[in-house]
């Protein structure tokens, strides 16, 4: 099984994505040759979902991945100590998306 947006894959028996919350298909449709580069790791989902939300904000298409115990089996450990959750931005907007979360944490500090 497959996620269709974050081309994640998982056991049998598992039905949907925890991180793109969708249903799992059998496989992978054909995507438009977008190659996705991690663009950011945090070490939570809130942070992740913050920055996701920037991004998505500037037109820039993203997606999160958490650590192989979420995607796999759900579990939700980035909220653990010691979790994490990657973005992913496509290829051609990675330097953007790095001047964008590089501004919002500017902003923080």
């Amino acid at each position: 099984m497959f996620c269709p947006e974050c081309q994640s894959e998982y056991e049998s028996g598992i039905t949907h994505c925890e991180d793109c919350a969708v249903f799992l298909v059998e496989s992978l449709p054909e995507l438009s040759g977008i190659k996705w580069k991690a663009v950011k790791e945090f070490t939570g989902y809130i942070p992740a979902e913050m920055a996701k939300g920037a991004l998505e904000k500037n037109s820039i298409p993203a997606f999160i991945k958490g650590d192989f115990l979420s995607t796999a089996y759900g579990a939700k450990t980035w909220d653990a100590a010691g979790g994490k959750a990657v973005l992913f931005v496509p290829e051609e907007e990675l330097e953007r998306a790095a001047s964008i979360l590089e501004e919002m944490t500017a902003d923080e500090q």
